[in-house]
Formats: C-alpha cells, structure tokens, sequence
C-alpha cells in the first residue's frame, strides 16, 4: 500500500469548474418531449381561474441520475409541456414562493406520502420570492418558462436521492395564462413526486416512476471524488441495449452479425448494410400483429436448441418457435431475458397498419433461393404514435437475416421511433431458461465482443461508494464464474486503453481495458459468487484528483484456453 500512495501522490490534475447543466429526468434531455403534462404546479388553478390555489411539491430525482461527486446547485428551469397550438399564452407571476432542497430521507422509488418524513438532514431554503412564469406558443419540446436563479446554492453531496420542496401557502397570481408544465411518467422513470393543493396540508398524492421536467445548472467540486465503469468484459450469454428514449436509436445505416464461436455462443460485431428487399406478399396489415407460423427450410440452431418455424410481430422482433403469441409494444430487459428465444432487431411499438394512428409500410418473410437464408423485413413501417411535430422519419426499415449455420444478422436503413413515450430494445434471447443481466450495452462503441453458451452474466467490478480519501470502500466483484478457484483485482496508474482483445494470449472472447505497466495484485478473492475487498484510501489531501485504475480477473480452467476472465475496469478519481 505504500508503494501505491507514493505513486498516486504523483497523479494530481487539475478539474474544470465551469457551471453545468443536467436535465432531469434523462430521458427527456437533448430535445425530447416528456410523455405527459400536470397542471398541479406553475399553472395550479391560473389557466381556469386567474387566480393560484395553495400549493405545495416535492419533487424527487435518483441520485445516479445525477452528475458523481459533490455538485452545488445554482439554477433551477422548468419547461412548458410542449404544444402544437399556435395560441399565445401571456404567462404571469406567483408570489410568495418558497423553494427547499434536501437529500431526501427517503428512496425516489417509495417516498412517504407525508410531507415531513421525506425531508433530510441537509434541508436548507434555496429561494423565497416572487417567480415569473414567461409566455408560451407554439414549441415541441416546450420552451424553459419558469427559470429561477437560487438566491442560496445548494451543495448537493450525492449521498441519496435529491429532493426540491416548492411551495405557496396563498400564493396569489397576476396577468393572464399559462401551460402546464412537461411531466415525463413511464414505467421505471427514476423520479417522483408528492403534491397537495389544500393549504396547510400534512400529507398528499404521492406519483413514483414520475418526474416534473426540470434543469440544474451546477458547479461541480473539482475536488470531489467519482467513479466510472469502462471496457468490455467477458462472459456474458447475451446481450441487448435498452435506447430510452427510443428516438436515442443510433444504429441506422449499420449492421450487426452474430456468428455461431466455438464457445457455443456468438461472436457480436459490425458489418457493412446489405439489406435485401422484400419480394413475398406482406402478411395483413395491422397494429400490434403477428404472422402465422412461417415455416423454415432448415433446422435453424441457437443456444441450447433449434426451430424450424418463427413468428414475425410487428412491434420489431421474432419469436423462434411457431407458438408464441405475444405482441407487447413496450419492451422491457426483464421480458427479453425470462421470455422464450426470440430475435430483437427494433423492439418497439411500431404500427404496420395504414390506417391507425402513424402507421404504414408493411412487413415480410422471405427465403433465399439457395434455402439456407431467411429475411425477417419491416418494410417503411409507422411509429405508434408519430406526428410530424415530433420530427424523425416518417417511416422506418430493417432486416433480420437467419442462415442454416444459426448466424443471426441486424440491418438497418433508416431507423427511429420518434413518439417521445416509446423505449427501444436490440438484442437477443438465444436460449430458454432465465438469462442473468448483462446490463445495456452501447452497441455503436463496444463491438466487437462474445458471447458463451451459459445463461451468466460476465465478471462485473464496482465500488461500493464514491472513492474519498480517509474512507475504506469495497472492491464488489459480482458474477464471478461457478468453479472460478480465485478472483483477483488488478491496481494500476497508467490509464485505461480502448479494449484489447485477448484471443491471441488465450483468453478468447476476453478484454484488456487498463494500461498494466506497474499495476499490483491489490487482492484476491476465494469465494464466490460474489465476493467484495476493502480498498483503503488514506486521508491525504495531495491526493485529491488523484486517479486509479482497476480490473477484476477470475481464475476459470473451462473459461479458454488459459483459464481467466476478465471483468469491466473501473476509473476512480480520488477526492474529498
């Protein structure tokens, strides 16, 4: 240890501190419309009445959606839900507003619904005064319209969820109108809130996986300490990316193959567009359909079975088998990983009926003539959904291609779904039985990569907490591989490097993610399948931005031909 501290003494940089902004919840930043409205905050009782009612909100956001480290906040904006009418509302001001901020005493996903019992010990009055809510018209996403600069900063610690507590006992409300503000509320959204409209109120209406749209301008500390996880790892029985939204979708003009390895599982990587037009009459245009059982000219093999009849659905995947009868339109990583084998090109609600609301296009299945491919097309088919105030394509094409040896291929031309609502799932479910989690991966960074026949998930290393100086976290190593003799965790000061793969030493389908020259064995690990080691951080202040890098390696006779496995490294700024 002491040769490490010497070492990291050696490390410091210097952090920017320019002020930031993050716009909560993340799936409505970069321009996307929350799913919903509420009329419950800047324009409780304004756009009926004139006049305001009592308020008060307490607006909870998880604290991984929030920048790492410590933050201090300046700047609170709010945004109009998002309209296509081009009538002009003239906006106004509230008085007497009171803002609070805290970390919350309670977890986003079940706050208490009275008032009280939600506010934590930091809990400090960020704003008191009149707010002024601007003028609206025609805008898709709608426009920042209450905009509030804290008269007192918050210092947010990032040691659970934060919590902003608006409220009004009497507020009273001059000049005209106002839109209600954008409300995002699918299922899974890191967010909530707790509101009540009768004044001097104890408890209220509480709404979890719902999050108000709002922006935090900040300043982060440059000496606070983060962590980030990094690299590929290996072994892993599937794969999928989750894009929420699904107008994040990145892949058009791409191609992915998936090629039966030696390991029983797949080799995952990029390949150029080489989509084949559809020829064979398109099955009955519909929403939410699914074909009848299409029959295969060959046995087609996947992990741990094979079918010779498949299922196309319009919502962008294949079931393989020729029984399933499910259509879901929301897909989810927990159905694509318990439900049956099944291709995932575009999950998502799209819409191949012409006359439902965004549809068109059609879909096909197709078998080369040589009888040892078939094509699986949605053809220009609809978003559910879609508008043209939305923006994107109007329609959208893509390809899975089937080939007797049980290699899969993904081609996309044009691809979105621009209903802001919507998720997207790409990947595939290529065994019975329950998969563990491999989590999302970013599929446009991190190909190539491997997949195994087994139904795990790969070697996984995380930090317990942030890495502050004077603390003693834990190195978590999860997924460690049944029969793995040891777990080791590699320290090192030189970096982290684009993956390195690691086929030519041995260790195929593995990664190298870290610069190894003079990294120690900081520890090892004996049990499993999880196991956790302390990492000791002594409390010196020469060490703050101080970085250090890590990656776990288990100890697997079966895994390759050298016998280890590799996990994802980790990347952590030490700080205060």
């Amino acid at each position: 240890m002491k040769t490490v501290v010497a070492l990291l003494g050696t490390l410091a940089i210097a952090a920017s501190v320019a002020a930031q902004t993050v716009t909560l919840p993340p799936a409505v930043a970069n321009g996307f419309e929350g799913t919903s409205s509420t009329g419950t905050l800047w324009s409780s009782g304004a756009s009926a009445t004139g006049t305001g009612t009592a308020m008060r909100h307490q607006l909870f956001y998880g604290r991984d959606t929030l920048p790492g480290g410590v933050i201090t906040i300046t700047r609170l904006r709010f945004r109009a839900n998002g309209s296509s009418t081009t009538t002009v509302l003239t906006g106004g001001t509230w008085s007497n507003v009171t803002i609070q901020m805290c970390t919350s005493a309670t977890p986003v996903t079940a706050p208490s619904t009275t008032f009280a019992n939600n506010l934590g010990g930091d809990l400090a009055t960020v704003y008191a005064g009149n707010v002024t809510v601007a003028s609206t018209a025609q805008a898709f996403p709608g426009i920042d319209y209450v905009d509030i600069t804290l008269q007192n900063p918050f210092v947010y610690t990032g040691t659970g969820d934060l919590l902003i507590d608006i409220s009004w006992a009497a507020g009273s409300w001059s000049l005209g109108t106002v839109q209600t503000v954008d409300y995002h509320i699918p299922a899974g959204t890191p967010a909530a809130r707790l509101y009540s409209t009768t004044a001097g109120a104890t408890t209220g209406s509480l709404n979890t996986s719902a999050g108000i749209v709002v922006k935090l301008d900040y300043v982060a500390d440059p000496t606070a300490a983060a962590k980030a996880k990094h690299g590929k790892r290996c072994y892993d029985g599937t794969f999928y990316e989750l894009f929420s939204p699904a107008r994040d979708f990145d892949l058009s003009n791409s191609a992915i193959r998936m090629q039966p390895n030696a390991m029983g599982g797949y080799d995952v990587s990029a390949i150029a567009v080489a989509y084949v037009a559809p020829i064979s009459t398109p099955f009955t245009a519909a929403d939410d359909g699914i074909s009848p059982a299409q029959t295969l000219p060959f046995a087609f093999p996947y992990v741990g079975g094979s079918t010779t009849q498949l299922r196309m659905v319009t919502n962008g995947f294949v079931w393989l088998d020729g029984t399933s009868t499910s259509t879901d339109f929301s897909p989810s990583a927990t159905e694509l990983l318990t439900l049956g084998p099944r291709l995932a090109p575009a999950w998502t609600d799209w819409n191949a009926n012409p006359a439902g609301t965004g549809g068109g296009g059609t879909y096909h299945f197709d078998i080369d003539p040589s009888n040892t491919v078939v094509y699986c097309t949605w053809n220009g088919v609809g978003a559910f959904g879609w508008s043209a105030a939305l923006g994107g394509p109007t329609a959208s094409t893509f390809q899975a291609k089937l080939f007797a040896d049980g290699s899969v291929e993904y081609h996309y031309l044009n691809v979105n779904n621009p209903y802001t609502p919507r998720e997207m799932l790409v990947g595939i479910k290529p065994g019975a039985g329950t998969y563990a989690d491999p989590l999302s991966r970013d599929l446009s960074a991190l190909l190539p990569f491997s997949l195994d026949s087994s139904s795990a998930a790969g070697l996984l290393l995380d930090l317990s907490t942030r890495p502050i100086l004077g603390t003693t976290p834990d190195l978590q190593m999860s997924n460690i591989p049944a029969g793995a003799a040891f777990t080791a965790a590699l320290l090192g000061f030189g970096g982290l490097i684009a993956p390195v793969d690691l086929s030519g030493i041995g260790m195929t389908g593995c990664w190298n993610n870290m610069d190894l020259t003079g990294a120690l064995n900081y520890g090892v690990a004996l049990t499993g399948p999880s196991a956790t080691l302390p990492l000791a951080l002594p409390l010196d202040p020469s060490l703050v931005n101080a970085h250090v890098y890590l990656q776990a390696v288990s100890g697997v006779a079966s895994a390759n031909p050298l016998g280890l496995q590799t996990s994802n490294a980790l990347d952590l700024g030490l700080g205060n």
